[in-house]
């Protein structure tokens, strides 16, 4: 692409602003931009004729030396780790020099080194296998508490699909704490997305404790859904039963203690019966 001016052309135009006049009417005249003009008369205050040259188009891109490679990192076996730490530890080679020569980085090497020296001496080489991270919870996984709260109600009621479930569950401010894409995914989890699952979990959860709990907690749900008056009625007559037979033990138990005070008794085990009377009295002054 031709420049526009030539070199002598600009060195006219220059002189016409060296001597005073406008710049503006200069670079109206010659169809240029006052920032391309202020940037020829720099180059030409600071090189000369020289430097209104038309210099080539566009600029000469630097070409940045290629970075060499870094060495392909190889996949050892156990076998092969083994040995390569073993000359470390045992022969006493750099680790540098090690390293290099396995193509492995120092600090892969320093924690395979780690887990050689945690093991036992026959468990050496197991321990230096592959490691494949065990993820036990996930960041966004449903809170323990919300996930035994969607299996007590399996448990329960194994009968209940999603939509009853998120329904049973405890609500904050409206909503309950698992949503129905959170039920589906512990139930997943725990394999009870089938209904056979539900209730072959729920019956395995049962025990002789669970079992004789849950029977009490029905006889007592059971009273609690009579009638009030013949609830009450049967009230009275258990508590009135129960006074009786108090009164009966604590009348008889005074008799017989009675009797056994009044019995002569050797000498040496009087003061052991007032002492027994003594907190018998006070037992009995602070149960009543």
């Amino acid at each position: 692409m031709s420049p526009k001016l030539t070199a002598k052309q600009r060195i006219e135009l220059i002189e016409r602003a060296l001597k005073g006049e406008p710049v503006a009417k200069i670079c109206r005249e010659a169809g240029i931009s006052r920032v391309l003009f202020y940037r020829w008369i720099k180059r030409y205050k600071e090189e000369g004729k020289e430097g209104l040259k038309p210099k080539p188009f566009g600029r000469p891109s630097k070409v940045k030396p290629r970075k060499k490679s870094p060495k392909p990192y190889r996949q050892l076996t156990p076998d092969q780790k083994l040995e390569m730490l073993e000359k470390v530890i045992v022969e006493g080679e750099p680790v540098a020099k090690v390293c290099e020569e396995y193509g492995i980085s120092r600090t892969l090497f320093y924690r395979l080194k780690k887990r050689y020296e945690k093991a036992a001496s026959e468990e050496k080489l197991e321990a230096l296998e592959p490691k494949i991270p065990v993820v036990i919870r996930w960041a966004r996984q449903t809170p323990e508490k919300y996930e035994q709260a969607v299996l007590s109600i399996v448990s329960k009621h194994p009968e209940y699909g999603i939509r009853r479930i998120v329904t049973g569950l405890p609500k904050v401010a409206g909503s309950p704490v698992v949503g129905h894409h959170g039920v589906q995914n512990i139930l997943r989890r725990h394999d009870l997305s089938i209904y056979e699952q539900r209730v072959a979990w729920a019956e395995a959860q049962v025990t002789p404790v669970t079992r004789a709990i849950s029977t009490a907690l029905g006889q007592v749900w059971r009273f609690f859904r009579i009638k009030p008056e013949f609830r009450s009625r049967i009230i009275r007559t258990a508590g009135a039963f129960a006074l009786s037979a108090f009164a009966v033990i604590v009348v008889f138990g005074l008799g017989g203690y009675a009797a056994r005070s009044l019995a002569p008794v050797p000498g040496a085990s009087s003061i052991g019966m007032f002492f027994a009377s003594l907190a018998l009295l006070m037992g009995s002054i602070f149960f009543a």
